[in-house]
Protein backbone atom coordinates (compact mmCIF):
# COMPACT_ATOMS: atom_id res chain seq x y z
CA UNK A 1 0.00 0.00 0.00
CA UNK A 2 3.27 2.47 -0.69
CA UNK A 3 1.53 4.37 -3.22
CA UNK A 4 -0.06 7.83 -2.33
CA UNK A 5 0.60 7.41 1.20
CA UNK A 6 1.80 10.18 3.53
CA UNK A 7 1.50 10.39 7.55
CA UNK A 8 -1.09 12.39 9.19
CA UNK A 9 -1.28 14.11 12.08
CA UNK A 10 0.30 12.13 15.63
CA UNK A 11 -0.60 11.98 19.16
CA UNK A 12 -4.30 12.40 19.02
CA UNK A 13 -7.43 10.60 20.32
CA UNK A 14 -9.36 7.93 18.19
CA UNK A 15 -13.00 7.15 19.10
CA UNK A 16 -15.04 3.92 17.43
CA UNK A 17 -18.01 4.26 15.48
CA UNK A 18 -20.04 2.16 17.37
CA UNK A 19 -19.45 4.74 20.98
CA UNK A 20 -23.33 5.32 21.84
CA UNK A 21 -22.05 9.33 22.36
CA UNK A 22 -23.32 11.07 19.09
CA UNK A 23 -20.86 12.47 16.41
CA UNK A 24 -22.50 15.55 14.87
CA UNK A 25 -21.98 16.69 11.17
CA UNK A 26 -18.15 18.21 11.10
CA UNK A 27 -18.00 21.15 9.73
CA UNK A 28 -15.92 21.02 5.90
CA UNK A 29 -17.13 17.59 5.57
CA UNK A 30 -17.29 17.09 1.59
CA UNK A 31 -21.00 17.32 0.30
CA UNK A 32 -22.09 16.09 -3.15
CA UNK A 33 -20.29 17.58 -6.02
CA UNK A 34 -17.95 20.03 -3.45
CA UNK A 35 -14.87 17.08 -3.43
CA UNK A 36 -12.57 17.72 -6.22
CA UNK A 37 -12.22 14.71 -9.01
CA UNK A 38 -11.12 11.32 -8.43
CA UNK A 39 -7.60 10.06 -10.24
CA UNK A 40 -8.64 7.61 -12.21
CA UNK A 41 -11.10 8.06 -15.14
CA UNK A 42 -14.75 6.89 -15.46
CA UNK A 43 -15.77 8.30 -11.84
CA UNK A 44 -19.46 8.44 -11.30
CA UNK A 45 -20.60 6.70 -8.58
CA UNK A 46 -21.96 2.97 -9.66
CA UNK A 47 -23.66 3.07 -5.43
CA UNK A 48 -23.60 0.75 -2.59
CA UNK A 49 -26.16 -3.01 -3.18
CA UNK A 50 -27.46 -1.80 0.21
CA UNK A 51 -28.98 -5.45 0.61
CA UNK A 52 -25.45 -6.45 1.34
CA UNK A 53 -24.94 -4.08 4.77
CA UNK A 54 -26.94 -4.80 7.74
CA UNK A 55 -27.23 -3.51 11.18
CA UNK A 56 -25.59 -5.02 13.58
CA UNK A 57 -26.20 -4.36 17.67
CA UNK A 58 -23.41 -4.09 19.77
CA UNK A 59 -23.33 -5.17 23.50
CA UNK A 60 -20.21 -3.50 25.86
CA UNK A 61 -20.98 -4.80 29.04
CA UNK A 62 -24.40 -3.42 30.43
CA UNK A 63 -24.09 -0.81 27.26
CA UNK A 64 -25.07 -1.05 23.85
CA UNK A 65 -24.14 0.82 20.66
CA UNK A 66 -24.51 -0.09 16.79
CA UNK A 67 -22.53 -1.16 13.78
CA UNK A 68 -22.25 -2.41 10.28
CA UNK A 69 -22.01 -5.45 8.70
CA UNK A 70 -21.75 -6.26 4.93
CA UNK A 71 -21.44 -9.24 2.81
CA UNK A 72 -18.36 -9.64 0.56
CA UNK A 73 -17.40 -11.64 -1.81
CA UNK A 74 -20.29 -13.96 -3.96
CA UNK A 75 -20.73 -17.70 -3.88
CA UNK A 76 -17.62 -20.22 -2.14
CA UNK A 77 -15.87 -16.62 -1.63
CA UNK A 78 -18.68 -15.00 0.36
CA UNK A 79 -17.83 -13.49 3.99
CA UNK A 80 -19.36 -11.37 6.12
CA UNK A 81 -16.85 -8.21 7.38
CA UNK A 82 -16.96 -5.50 10.14
CA UNK A 83 -14.67 -3.76 12.83
CA UNK A 84 -13.16 -5.98 15.13
CA UNK A 85 -14.87 -4.31 18.10
CA UNK A 86 -18.13 -4.49 16.90
CA UNK A 87 -18.12 -8.50 15.67
CA UNK A 88 -16.54 -8.97 19.63
CA UNK A 89 -19.87 -8.19 20.99
CA UNK A 90 -22.47 -8.51 18.55
CA UNK A 91 -25.87 -9.46 19.60
CA UNK A 92 -27.73 -9.57 16.34
CA UNK A 93 -26.93 -9.19 12.32
CA UNK A 94 -29.86 -9.80 10.46
CA UNK A 95 -30.45 -13.10 8.32
CA UNK A 96 -26.81 -13.84 9.06
CA UNK A 97 -25.16 -15.82 11.42
CA UNK A 98 -21.62 -16.31 11.20
CA UNK A 99 -17.90 -16.82 13.58
CA UNK A 100 -16.23 -13.90 13.39
CA UNK A 101 -11.93 -13.95 12.92
CA UNK A 102 -9.68 -10.51 13.87
CA UNK A 103 -6.97 -9.32 12.06
CA UNK A 104 -4.01 -9.26 14.04
CA UNK A 105 -2.87 -5.52 14.51
CA UNK A 106 -6.17 -4.01 12.76
CA UNK A 107 -9.67 -3.22 14.08
CA UNK A 108 -11.00 -5.43 11.21
CA UNK A 109 -12.71 -9.47 11.18
CA UNK A 110 -14.73 -11.55 9.07
CA UNK A 111 -16.44 -14.42 8.73
CA UNK A 112 -14.94 -18.12 8.44
CA UNK A 113 -18.08 -18.61 6.36
CA UNK A 114 -20.10 -17.27 3.80
CA UNK A 115 -22.89 -16.71 5.97
CA UNK A 116 -26.71 -17.86 4.79
CA UNK A 117 -27.46 -14.70 2.01
CA UNK A 118 -26.10 -14.78 -1.37
CA UNK A 119 -25.78 -10.65 -2.34
CA UNK A 120 -22.34 -9.73 -1.61
CA UNK A 121 -20.10 -6.81 -2.73
CA UNK A 122 -16.87 -7.30 -4.83
CA UNK A 123 -13.50 -6.02 -3.59
CA UNK A 124 -11.78 -3.36 -5.54
CA UNK A 125 -9.00 -4.04 -7.94
CA UNK A 126 -7.06 -1.21 -7.02
CA UNK A 127 -5.84 0.22 -4.18
CA UNK A 128 -7.45 3.55 -2.94
CA UNK A 129 -5.54 6.36 -3.49
CA UNK A 130 -5.11 10.46 -1.43
CA UNK A 131 -7.94 12.09 -3.62
CA UNK A 132 -9.93 9.11 -4.34
CA UNK A 133 -14.19 9.84 -4.36
CA UNK A 134 -15.72 7.43 -2.23
CA UNK A 135 -18.88 6.64 -0.59
CA UNK A 136 -19.33 5.48 2.87
CA UNK A 137 -22.15 3.72 4.38
CA UNK A 138 -23.22 2.90 7.59
CA UNK A 139 -26.25 2.23 9.71
CA UNK A 140 -25.81 5.37 12.39
CA UNK A 141 -27.17 4.95 15.88
CA UNK A 142 -28.60 1.23 14.26
CA UNK A 143 -31.04 3.17 11.96
CA UNK A 144 -31.55 3.14 8.46
CA UNK A 145 -28.48 2.54 5.79
CA UNK A 146 -26.89 6.31 5.12
CA UNK A 147 -24.48 6.63 2.12
CA UNK A 148 -22.07 9.65 2.34
CA UNK A 149 -19.68 10.98 -0.13
CA UNK A 150 -16.42 11.22 1.14
CA UNK A 151 -12.63 11.75 -0.46
CA UNK A 152 -9.50 10.16 0.60
CA UNK A 153 -6.96 12.20 2.57
CA UNK A 154 -3.90 9.98 2.69
CA UNK A 155 -3.15 6.43 3.27
CA UNK A 156 -1.33 6.47 6.77
CA UNK A 157 1.12 4.32 8.03
CA UNK A 158 -1.23 2.80 11.15
CA UNK A 159 1.22 3.20 13.81
CA UNK A 160 -0.24 6.73 14.11
CA UNK A 161 -3.51 5.41 15.16
CA UNK A 162 -2.16 2.47 17.61
CA UNK A 163 -3.09 -0.15 14.67
CA UNK A 164 -0.16 -2.12 12.65
CA UNK A 165 -2.08 -2.69 9.39
CA UNK A 166 -2.71 0.42 7.31
CA UNK A 167 -5.40 3.38 7.51
CA UNK A 168 -7.24 5.20 5.01
CA UNK A 169 -8.01 8.45 5.98
CA UNK A 170 -11.32 9.92 4.79
CA UNK A 171 -12.89 13.56 5.18
CA UNK A 172 -16.61 12.11 5.28
CA UNK A 173 -19.48 12.88 7.63
CA UNK A 174 -19.29 9.88 9.87
CA UNK A 175 -20.87 8.99 13.01
CA UNK A 176 -21.51 5.91 15.11
CA UNK A 177 -22.87 3.01 14.19
CA UNK A 178 -20.70 3.20 10.42
CA UNK A 179 -17.76 1.21 12.40
CA UNK A 180 -17.32 -2.15 9.98
CA UNK A 181 -19.12 -0.34 7.16
CA UNK A 182 -17.86 -0.63 3.63
CA UNK A 183 -16.09 2.39 1.68
CA UNK A 184 -17.00 1.72 -1.98
CA UNK A 185 -14.39 3.49 -4.89
CA UNK A 186 -16.42 5.21 -7.89
CA UNK A 187 -17.26 1.45 -9.32
CA UNK A 188 -18.90 0.73 -6.12
CA UNK A 189 -16.46 -1.77 -4.95
CA UNK A 190 -15.34 -1.91 -1.34
CA UNK A 191 -11.84 -0.68 -0.71
CA UNK A 192 -11.88 -0.31 2.70
CA UNK A 193 -13.82 -0.86 6.23
CA UNK A 194 -14.76 1.89 8.94
CA UNK A 195 -13.46 1.48 12.13
CA UNK A 196 -13.15 4.53 13.68
CA UNK A 197 -13.23 8.85 13.26
CA UNK A 198 -10.09 10.86 14.51
CA UNK A 199 -11.43 12.59 17.55
CA UNK A 200 -9.50 16.57 17.12
CA UNK A 201 -9.88 16.63 13.58
CA UNK A 202 -13.23 14.32 12.87
CA UNK A 203 -11.68 12.49 9.99
CA UNK A 204 -13.06 9.06 9.21
CA UNK A 205 -9.92 6.26 9.44
CA UNK A 206 -10.75 2.83 7.69
CA UNK A 207 -8.36 -0.06 6.80
CA UNK A 208 -7.73 -1.04 3.36
CA UNK A 209 -9.50 -3.86 1.98
CA UNK A 210 -6.64 -5.71 1.37
CA UNK A 211 -5.52 -6.47 5.27
CA UNK A 212 -8.24 -9.01 4.73
CA UNK A 213 -6.16 -11.19 3.12
CA UNK A 214 -3.78 -12.19 6.51
CA UNK A 215 -4.19 -14.68 8.52
CA UNK A 216 -7.22 -14.30 11.18
CA UNK A 217 -7.18 -15.59 14.83
CA UNK A 218 -10.88 -15.85 16.46
CA UNK A 219 -13.20 -12.99 17.98
CA UNK A 220 -14.07 -13.56 21.92
CA UNK A 221 -17.78 -13.34 21.12
CA UNK A 222 -19.03 -14.93 18.28
CA UNK A 223 -21.93 -13.55 16.53
CA UNK A 224 -25.26 -15.61 16.70
CA UNK A 225 -28.49 -14.88 14.39
CA UNK A 226 -31.03 -13.46 16.83
CA UNK A 227 -30.83 -10.94 19.61
CA UNK A 228 -29.80 -11.79 23.26
CA UNK A 229 -31.69 -8.34 24.46
CA UNK A 230 -33.38 -4.81 23.39
CA UNK A 231 -31.14 -2.26 23.29
CA UNK A 232 -32.08 0.35 25.46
Amino acid sequence: MGRGRRRVVTGVGVAVLAALSVVGPRAGAPATGEASAPKRSGAAHAGIDTRAVHAATVRDGGSFGFGTVFALGIGAERRLVSAAHVVDGVAFVPGDAAVFGAVPGADLAASTGGGSGSVGLLPAAEEVVAGDLVLVSGHPAGGALAVRRGRVVAVADGTTFGQRADVVVIDADVEPGFSGGPVVDAGGDVVAVMFAVEQRTGVGLAHPVGALSEPQVPTSSPASGAPSTTPS
